[in-house]
């Protein structure tokens, strides 16, 4: 709800109360992928930090991976929405190359998406080093 309202305050105090972010709708979405499909990087980045808990940081890596029934993840939401802060967000709290990994059933990448859609200043926000 948090996400669908871009209310950043009460996204902070769902997640001071462990709010379930893993809980999926219907369509296999969780909120941090709703909140990376609407553009909402605030909320998304409230829902993410890790608040200097390294297992905390862990879970939102796997949280983030955990594709929607249609094999989307919530960078791929982010890309196609032609969200770039929630996409700088994405890239800051989830694994390495997580723009590489999740491959939908195509064979494409986030970045292939970025690339393909036009989307030069998502594609140039992939991390440095990579081919």
């Amino acid at each position: 709800m948090a996400a669908l309202t871009n209310n950043v305050v009460v996204a902070r105090e769902l997640m001071k109360r462990g709010a379930a972010a893993g809980l999926r709708d219907r369509r296999g979405r969780t909120p941090l992928y709703m909140a990376a499909e609407i553009g909402r990087a605030a909320v998304l980045d409230v829902m993410t930090d890790p608040r200097g808990d390294d297992s905390r940081a862990a879970d939102i890596r796997i949280l983030l991976s955990i594709p929607a029934h249609d094999g989307t993840m919530p960078i791929h939401a982010a890309v196609q929405g032609d969200f770039a802060d929630v996409v700088a967000v994405l890239l800051m709290r989830a694994q390495p190359n997580y723009a590489l990994s999740p491959e939908l059933s195509s064979g494409l990448t986030a970045l292939h998406m970025a690339v393909r859609n036009g989307n030069s200043s998502l594609a140039l926000r992939t991390p440095a080093g990579i081919d």
